[in-house]
């Protein structure tokens, strides 16, 4: 069995942190491990992620990262109502004022919605039938010989040192 590689996307509010909490504690037997990757650190992550049976990555624009995207087996993409994002956003405190809400429109316009197109699964309300649909592609992907460009090591090395907006319009 090989170890998976999941990114999970959407916009501000759109449950992805949920998402990956909930599909942690479904793949409980295994050694999952989730890593919230954000856009909005100026300073970037720079950190050694131990692997285990399924690594998650979640964030808003995971999937176009261009050192993430070659290594992840499924892409997840929550495809959620903005006003549902909305009110999560306000029930969250992510929300301080019209402007930042603006900003957040536009964001999720520019950057979130143009990975919609690469993601293997369009997730548009999360609920339990969607997780265990998740869970069983895992599964089903652990279960296939390991891709030959797969290296197997005892951890892997997530850069993101220079990881700013710039880069998502490659």
């Amino acid at each position: 069995m090989r170890t998976v590689f999941v990114g999970i996307a959407g916009g501000v509010g759109s449950g992805k942190n949920h998402f990956a909490k909930n599909l942690v504690a479904r793949l409980a037997q295994r050694k999952v491990k989730a890593v919230p990757i954000e856009v909005s650190s100026s300073e970037g992550l720079n950190e050694t992620q131990p692997i285990g049976d399924c690594v998650i990555y979640h964030g808003p624009t995971v999937l176009r990262d261009t050192r993430l995207k070659p290594k992840l087996d499924l892409k997840v993409f929550l495809d959620i109502d903005g006003d549902v994002r909305l009110s999560n956003m306000m029930k969250n405190g992510n929300l301080e004022s019209l402007e930042k809400y603006n900003d957040v429109r536009s964001f999720h316009s520019d950057f979130v919605m143009k990975q919609k197109k690469i993601a293997d699964i369009w997730i548009n309300e999360i609920n339990n039938a969607k997780l265990t649909d998740v869970v069983n592609v895992i599964e089903k992907v652990r279960r296939q010989p390991a891709r030959e460009e797969d290296v197997e090591p005892e951890e892997i090395r997530v850069y993101l040192d220079n990881y700013d907006q710039r880069s998502l319009k490659q």
